[in-house]
Protein backbone atom coordinates (compact mmCIF):
# COMPACT_ATOMS: atom_id res chain seq x y z
CA UNK A 1 0.00 0.00 0.00
CA UNK A 2 1.41 3.38 -1.02
CA UNK A 3 1.14 6.22 1.47
CA UNK A 4 -0.33 9.36 -0.13
CA UNK A 5 1.58 12.12 1.59
CA UNK A 6 2.61 15.39 -0.01
CA UNK A 7 6.21 14.20 -0.15
CA UNK A 8 5.38 10.89 -1.84
CA UNK A 9 3.07 12.62 -4.32
CA UNK A 10 5.74 15.16 -5.18
CA UNK A 11 8.32 12.38 -5.69
CA UNK A 12 6.16 9.97 -7.69
CA UNK A 13 3.64 12.14 -9.50
CA UNK A 14 3.98 13.10 -13.11
CA UNK A 15 3.03 16.63 -14.08
CA UNK A 16 -0.01 16.19 -16.24
CA UNK A 17 -0.84 19.87 -16.43
CA UNK A 18 2.15 22.18 -16.26
CA UNK A 19 2.10 25.72 -14.97
CA UNK A 20 2.48 26.90 -18.58
CA UNK A 21 -0.62 24.92 -19.57
CA UNK A 22 -2.58 26.22 -16.62
CA UNK A 23 -1.62 29.80 -17.47
CA UNK A 24 -2.19 29.53 -21.21
CA UNK A 25 -5.38 27.46 -21.27
CA UNK A 26 -7.13 28.39 -18.04
CA UNK A 27 -5.99 31.64 -16.43
CA UNK A 28 -5.50 33.84 -19.50
CA UNK A 29 -8.63 32.87 -21.45
CA UNK A 30 -10.85 33.06 -18.39
CA UNK A 31 -9.38 35.79 -16.20
CA UNK A 32 -8.00 38.12 -18.87
CA UNK A 33 -11.33 38.30 -20.72
CA UNK A 34 -12.93 41.69 -19.96
CA UNK A 35 -16.42 40.34 -20.77
CA UNK A 36 -16.20 37.51 -18.25
CA UNK A 37 -18.31 38.01 -15.13
CA UNK A 38 -17.52 36.53 -11.74
CA UNK A 39 -19.34 36.33 -8.41
CA UNK A 40 -16.96 39.01 -7.11
CA UNK A 41 -14.13 41.02 -8.61
CA UNK A 42 -11.65 39.23 -6.34
CA UNK A 43 -12.67 35.75 -7.53
CA UNK A 44 -9.84 35.44 -10.10
CA UNK A 45 -7.34 36.48 -7.43
CA UNK A 46 -8.66 33.85 -5.02
CA UNK A 47 -8.37 31.11 -7.63
CA UNK A 48 -4.81 32.12 -8.57
CA UNK A 49 -3.72 32.32 -4.92
CA UNK A 50 -5.20 28.89 -4.26
CA UNK A 51 -3.26 27.47 -7.22
CA UNK A 52 -0.01 29.14 -6.13
CA UNK A 53 -0.51 27.92 -2.54
CA UNK A 54 -1.08 24.41 -3.86
CA UNK A 55 2.17 24.53 -5.83
CA UNK A 56 4.04 25.87 -2.80
CA UNK A 57 2.66 23.12 -0.57
CA UNK A 58 4.44 20.60 -2.83
CA UNK A 59 7.64 22.68 -2.75
CA UNK A 60 7.38 23.45 -6.46
CA UNK A 61 8.88 26.65 -7.75
CA UNK A 62 6.32 29.03 -9.16
CA UNK A 63 6.94 30.49 -12.60
CA UNK A 64 7.12 34.25 -12.71
CA UNK A 65 4.28 34.67 -15.20
CA UNK A 66 1.82 33.43 -12.56
CA UNK A 67 3.02 36.10 -10.13
CA UNK A 68 2.85 38.68 -12.90
CA UNK A 69 -0.74 37.77 -13.73
CA UNK A 70 -1.68 37.86 -10.05
CA UNK A 71 -0.08 41.28 -9.48
CA UNK A 72 -1.63 42.73 -12.63
CA UNK A 73 -5.05 41.32 -11.69
CA UNK A 74 -4.80 42.81 -8.20
CA UNK A 75 -3.86 46.19 -9.67
CA UNK A 76 -6.68 45.98 -12.22
CA UNK A 77 -9.17 45.14 -9.45
CA UNK A 78 -7.79 47.98 -7.32
CA UNK A 79 -7.07 45.56 -4.49
CA UNK A 80 -3.73 47.11 -3.53
CA UNK A 81 -4.14 46.30 0.17
CA UNK A 82 -4.33 42.61 -0.67
CA UNK A 83 -1.27 42.94 -2.93
CA UNK A 84 0.58 44.55 -0.05
CA UNK A 85 -0.40 41.68 2.25
CA UNK A 86 0.73 39.05 -0.27
CA UNK A 87 4.10 40.78 -0.54
CA UNK A 88 4.44 41.36 3.20
CA UNK A 89 3.66 37.75 4.12
CA UNK A 90 5.74 36.33 1.25
CA UNK A 91 2.90 34.64 -0.62
CA UNK A 92 4.82 35.98 -3.61
CA UNK A 93 8.44 34.88 -3.46
CA UNK A 94 11.17 37.51 -3.78
CA UNK A 95 12.77 37.79 -7.20
CA UNK A 96 14.37 40.42 -9.41
CA UNK A 97 11.53 40.00 -11.90
CA UNK A 98 8.88 40.66 -9.26
CA UNK A 99 10.80 43.68 -7.96
CA UNK A 100 10.98 45.11 -11.50
CA UNK A 101 7.25 44.50 -11.93
CA UNK A 102 6.60 46.36 -8.67
CA UNK A 103 8.75 49.25 -9.85
CA UNK A 104 6.65 49.42 -13.01
CA UNK A 105 3.43 49.87 -11.02
CA UNK A 106 4.74 52.53 -8.63
CA UNK A 107 2.66 55.16 -10.46
CA UNK A 108 -0.53 53.35 -9.43
CA UNK A 109 0.78 52.03 -6.12
CA UNK A 110 3.52 54.32 -4.69
CA UNK A 111 4.44 51.90 -1.89
CA UNK A 112 5.58 49.42 -4.55
CA UNK A 113 8.79 51.42 -4.97
CA UNK A 114 9.97 50.81 -1.40
CA UNK A 115 8.70 47.23 -1.37
CA UNK A 116 10.71 46.55 -4.54
CA UNK A 117 13.86 48.08 -3.04
CA UNK A 118 13.41 46.01 0.13
CA UNK A 119 12.94 42.89 -1.98
CA UNK A 120 16.11 43.60 -3.98
CA UNK A 121 18.02 44.17 -0.73
CA UNK A 122 16.75 40.85 0.72
CA UNK A 123 17.90 39.01 -2.40
CA UNK A 124 21.44 40.18 -1.66
CA UNK A 125 22.53 39.83 -5.29
CA UNK A 126 20.80 42.83 -6.80
CA UNK A 127 23.09 45.70 -5.78
CA UNK A 128 23.39 46.94 -9.37
CA UNK A 129 19.61 47.04 -9.74
CA UNK A 130 19.26 49.01 -6.50
CA UNK A 131 21.82 51.51 -7.72
CA UNK A 132 19.97 51.79 -11.03
CA UNK A 133 16.71 52.51 -9.21
CA UNK A 134 18.33 55.28 -7.18
CA UNK A 135 20.00 56.70 -10.28
CA UNK A 136 16.79 56.63 -12.33
CA UNK A 137 15.04 58.56 -9.55
CA UNK A 138 17.94 61.07 -9.36
CA UNK A 139 18.75 60.01 -5.81
CA UNK A 140 22.51 60.39 -6.08
CA UNK A 141 23.08 60.63 -2.33
CA UNK A 142 21.39 57.27 -1.67
CA UNK A 143 23.26 55.76 -4.60
CA UNK A 144 26.57 56.88 -3.13
CA UNK A 145 25.61 55.39 0.26
CA UNK A 146 24.67 52.11 -1.42
CA UNK A 147 27.94 52.06 -3.33
CA UNK A 148 29.97 52.79 -0.23
CA UNK A 149 28.28 49.99 1.69
CA UNK A 150 29.22 47.43 -0.93
CA UNK A 151 32.89 48.33 -1.46
CA UNK A 152 32.41 49.33 -5.07
CA UNK A 153 32.97 53.02 -4.54
CA UNK A 154 35.58 53.87 -7.15
CA UNK A 155 34.03 52.27 -10.25
CA UNK A 156 30.50 53.32 -9.39
CA UNK A 157 31.55 56.86 -8.46
CA UNK A 158 33.16 57.13 -11.87
CA UNK A 159 29.78 56.15 -13.32
CA UNK A 160 28.17 58.79 -11.12
CA UNK A 161 30.63 61.44 -12.26
CA UNK A 162 30.02 60.56 -15.91
CA UNK A 163 26.30 60.90 -15.16
CA UNK A 164 27.00 64.35 -13.71
CA UNK A 165 28.74 65.43 -16.90
CA UNK A 166 25.90 64.06 -19.02
CA UNK A 167 23.30 65.88 -16.91
CA UNK A 168 25.15 69.12 -16.14
CA UNK A 169 21.97 71.19 -16.32
CA UNK A 170 20.29 69.15 -13.55
CA UNK A 171 23.41 69.38 -11.39
CA UNK A 172 23.67 73.13 -11.89
CA UNK A 173 20.04 73.43 -10.78
CA UNK A 174 20.87 71.42 -7.66
CA UNK A 175 23.86 73.69 -6.95
CA UNK A 176 21.71 76.81 -7.27
CA UNK A 177 19.05 75.20 -5.07
CA UNK A 178 21.72 74.48 -2.43
CA UNK A 179 21.13 70.73 -2.41
CA UNK A 180 24.38 69.68 -4.06
CA UNK A 181 27.14 70.66 -1.62
CA UNK A 182 26.39 67.87 0.90
CA UNK A 183 26.18 65.30 -1.89
CA UNK A 184 29.33 66.58 -3.57
CA UNK A 185 31.19 66.51 -0.25
CA UNK A 186 30.11 62.93 0.42
CA UNK A 187 31.08 61.77 -3.08
CA UNK A 188 34.47 63.51 -2.73
CA UNK A 189 35.06 61.71 0.58
CA UNK A 190 34.46 58.36 -1.11
CA UNK A 191 37.69 58.82 -3.06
Amino acid sequence: MISLTKTSLAQHAVNVITQDDFYTHIFCPVFCDEDQSFPSKSFPVSVMVEYITSLQSFNLSIHFFLYELLVNTLVKCGDLFRLHQFLQYHVLSDSKHLACLLLSIQGVYPAAHQIALDMLKRLGTAHDQIVEVFLSNHQVFYKSLMIHNHNRAISCCLDMISNVYQNQEKWSQQVSAGSLPMIAKYVTNLF
